[in-house]
């Protein structure tokens, strides 16, 4: 089961130059969130993923500010993922930065991962939280793909705009932020959070890149996926998570990104007791029950986004790991009776 993870203090930072902007003293907003000055010593620490949903949820309080999330989200800019949006400023094309970018969100954020998938003419990125119910998550969500506007635009050029930014939480009262920022061409109550582009940028050369610095970041970067001591079960669930939707969730593509052979991603998840197609099945089920009971997206939309072939292939691997098909299992959520929960079929 992925746990909520960790993430670089860097955004908290982030928060604390906010609040001064607003004319906030962030020393009780500090205390109040459960944060103590050592976190905020160094930018790459690693705290926890919920302290940031915290402190988050504290200044916007504090502040009254609805929009906190996309203050924060710029004032961070791409600089707040570190040597990972360095490494994506030195990748060759868009499309290899973004795909650094979902195979190594962890180097920065543990809590949630990146996708990017192409369909056709449309390539979206995108920013989905492992354990949605976190308190601020909505400011997170906010804050992140704000983020990742910016780092768009610092890749393809100021001009960069997205199609359209799809946020996976409730309309705000005031929507004039958002479009500020992302156009006009804002949706929410969206089953993913993503901005959506014209895939004809993803051959476009990165302006600026120093390719051979890409490659030594890129080492740098696989280097420390293969030395940290991690559970390679919950490595595989993260990269699924962020690769679902894309059409691309393979154990080659998979195998990859950690730098090894099908065949030896096989045999070390075998040493632990599981397999590829067992953790695929893990992580397709904690989404769905996810979009079932967070979302109104219809069940063929939610088989879509978990790479099935069609709705009833959905109903039927879901049936087989909890007892009921979807329908009737967001029926029940909804109602409070506690259906047969993903985490009991996954620890």
């Amino acid at each position: 089961m992925v746990t909520a993870g960790t993430i670089r203090a860097a955004p908290a930072l982030a928060v604390v130059s906010v609040l001064g902007d607003l004319g906030i003293d962030p020393a009780p907003v500090l205390t109040e969130a459960g944060w103590s000055p050592a976190m905020l010593e160094d930018p790459d620490r690693p705290v926890p993923f919920a302290a940031v949903g915290r402190l988050l949820v504290v200044a916007a309080a504090r502040t009254g500010c609805g929009h906190l999330g996309l203050l924060v989200g710029q004032k961070a800019g791409p600089s707040a993922i570190g040597v990972l949006g360095l490494a994506a400023r030195h990748a060759p094309d868009l499309r290899a930065a973004l795909r650094l970018l979902a195979q190594h969100l962890d180097q920065h954020d543990r809590g949630a991962v990146a996708t990017f998938a192409e369909h056709d003419t449309v390539a979206t990125l995108g920013y989905r939280i492992c354990h949605p119910a976190l308190p601020g998550a909505e400011l997170i969500i906010d804050a992140s793909l704000t983020i990742t506007l910016h780092l768009m635009q610092a890749l393809c050029g100021p001009r960069w705009q997205p199609l359209e930014t799809s946020f996976a939480h409730h309309r705000p009262a005031d929507v004039r932020p958002w479009h500020s920022l992302f156009g006009k061409s804002v949706r929410f109550d969206a089953g993913e959070s993503t901005l959506s582009f014209a895939a004809s940028w993803l051959d476009g050369k990165v302006s600026g890149a120093d390719p051979e610095l890409g490659r030594v970041l890129l080492g740098a970067l696989r280097g420390t996926v293969m030395t940290r001591e991690r559970d390679l079960r919950d490595e595989v669930r993260r990269v699924l998570s962020g690769m679902l939707g894309s059409g691309a969730a393979n154990q080659a593509v998979v195998a990859h990104a950690f730098g090894m052979s099908s065949s030896t991603l096989h045999r070390r998840l075998a040493g632990l007791g599981t397999s590829f197609h067992e953790l695929l099945a893990d992580v397709r089920c904690e989404i769905a029950c996810r979009l079932l009971e967070d979302t109104a997206a219809p069940v063929a939309q939610v088989a879509a986004m978990l790479d099935y072939s069609e709705a009833s292939a959905f109903t039927r691997a879901f049936t087989r790991r909890l007892g009921c098909g979807p329908a009737a299992w967001r029926v029940a959520a909804r109602a409070g009776q506690s259906p047969a929960s993903h985490r009991e079929v996954t620890d």
